[in-house]
């Protein structure tokens, strides 16, 4: 009953959890999902800027703010064969990929927003 109030233990020597691998499986494919949709749509953002212009220059070729793609079948074998050990780095990309993510995020949005302004001006 504990291993289950921790969200970074995927399996416990009994069985294994199979709905929390289902779960850091689609975070992760969420994350990068969401990523590409958003990478498209500020392509779209620095096209409309440059025929004003102006560049967002922290995009200009930038892997800033990407999210990695994790191979799931990999994860969970890991997990396997450290007894859950990978599993809490695992949950701790979960946690961090997130937080990297949106500090570059922080930094693109101050730009747009500059270049906009800059517009009105």
């Amino acid at each position: 009953m504990a291993d289950r109030l921790h969200p970074f233990v995927a399996f416990s020597h009994r069985r294994p959890h199979s709905h929390l691998l289902y779960i850091y499986h689609f975070l992760n494919r969420d994350f990068v999902r969401h990523d590409r949709h958003e990478r498209e749509i500020l392509s779209r953002v620095n096209e409309a800027l440059k025929s004003k212009g102006l560049e967002i220059v922290s995009l200009a070729g930038s892997e800033l703010g990407k999210f990695p793609s994790r191979n799931t079948v990999v994860y969970a074998f890991l997990s396997l064969i450290t007894l859950n050990l990978f599993t809490v780095y695992w949950w701790y990309t979960l946690s961090r990929d997130p937080n990297e993510h949106f500090k570059a995020h922080r930094l693109i949005e101050e730009e747009i927003a500059s270049k906009i302004a800059s517009l009105k001006a």
